[in-house]
């Protein structure tokens, strides 16, 4: 996400809506979001193998993999008029709330979305999934304060990639095992 910003930075969004910024708004943005949730799925095949999976598993990330689909490109582009990024008053870029009215409710509910396959696919200790929810849980209640919460939200939960990171090296240099 933080690289989709980038590029869409790049455009000069201040200036007004670029062909470039219409196309990284109407296809990275939405493509990162869905890729949220998703990656956590595909994540647990490293937990257990598709092959491995009893069919209501399976069933469970097809239905899941479809309805996250479905719902962030209808919530995407349901009322996008310009399909543009703009920059809000306090100087984010806005992907999102300008034209969809991100709610805080809604906002929530996405982060569910993302952290639901952790808590029900994986097969981890309650201590990873604490650390790997309090990064973004600082973005979400500092989005909430801002005019641009979904950007702020994507900024912070870029942190969890560290945390992984961090986590993996522990447990793979036989310091700590935080999956247990």
């Amino acid at each position: 996400m933080q690289f989709d910003e980038l590029l869409l930075w790049l455009t000069n969004p201040r200036k007004g809506c670029s062909p470039a910024n219409k196309l990284i708004t109407t296809t990275l943005i939405p493509l990162v979001l869905i890729l949220q949730p998703l990656a956590a799925i595909m994540g647990s095949f490293f937990v257990k193998p598709w092959s491995e999976c009893s069919q209501n598993r399976k069933l469970f990330i097809v239905l899941y993999s479809a309805m996250i689909i479905v719902s962030m490109l209808y919530l995407f582009f349901k009322n996008n008029k310009t399909g543009c990024t703009v920059v809000s008053p306090s100087g984010h870029l806005n992907w999102w709330s300008e034209t969809h009215g991100f709610s805080s409710t809604l906002y929530f509910l996405w982060g569910i979305a993302i952290v639901a396959p952790l808590f029900l696919l994986w097969n981890m200790s309650y201590k990873l999934i604490f650390i790997l929810s309090a990064v973004p849980l600082f973005g979400y209640h500092y989005g909430l304060t801002t005019d641009s919460n979904a950007s702020i939200w994507c900024y912070y939960t870029s942190f969890t990639s560290i945390v992984s990171l961090v986590v993996y090296g522990l447990y793979k240099y036989n310091i700590y095992n935080i999956l247990k």
